[in-house]
């Protein structure tokens, strides 16, 4: 008769246990599904705001990273004579996030103070060639995402306006799929450039 009472105890606790345990594992879902919805809403949040602030590397250290362009030629980001540089970087060309805002920035080359350059990475100089056709960009490849790495960069594509001779960044700008944000983006960078 112990023997089946202890059998029984045995059994309770054995089943409390796993009770305890599908508990803790329901409440640690819980939890890891409000770190996800949180994690999201952040990721959001900072695509809709046009004024992120680039961390850690300055203009000098970004103007001196070789990049490769579309000829495999190494060129660095400040050989342009014009007064600003607008940098659209991303991981990969082909996003829908970037097809659209590649169009509307192509607006921009027209203007004489202005450059507009893409910097590529998790690509191939093949891909390159073909946003510089399809575009009408000037793309360079940077081949071991040391600008996205080294800017710390929350999300990509990523757009940065830089004052050349003053070696500031004046603008910048997470990707949003709301093309009003990048039309927004665009009238400020078009102020910017006929204020001066």
């Amino acid at each position: 008769m112990e023997d089946t009472w202890r059998k029984k105890m045995k059994n309770a606790w054995t089943s409390i246990i796993i009770a305890i345990s599908f508990v803790l594992l329901i409440i640690t879902n819980c939890i890891l599904l409000v770190k996800y919805n949180n994690l999201k809403t952040e990721i959001i949040n900072l695509r809709k705001n046009s004024t992120t602030v680039i961390p850690s590397l300055s203009v000098k250290e970004l103007f001196s990273y070789p990049l490769f362009a579309s000829n495999n030629k190494k060129e660095r980001v400040n050989g342009y004579s014009q007064q600003y540089t607008l940098l659209y970087i991303t991981r990969i060309g082909d996003c829908q996030a970037c097809v659209e805002e590649l169009k509307y920035f192509n607006i921009l080359q027209d203007n004489k103070e202005i450059n507009v350059l893409c910097i590529l990475g998790d690509t191939n100089l093949l891909e390159v060639k073909q946003m510089e056709e399809n575009y009408n960009i000037k793309v360079l490849f940077d081949p071991k995402n040391r600008i996205i790495d080294e800017l710390n960069l929350p999300i990509t594509p990523y757009t940065l306006l830089i004052e050349n001779d003053k070696n500031s960044i004046l603008l910048s700008k997470a990707s949003s799929e709301n093309p009003e944000s990048t039309h927004k983006f665009i009238r400020e960078v078009i102020n910017i450039i006929e204020s001066n």
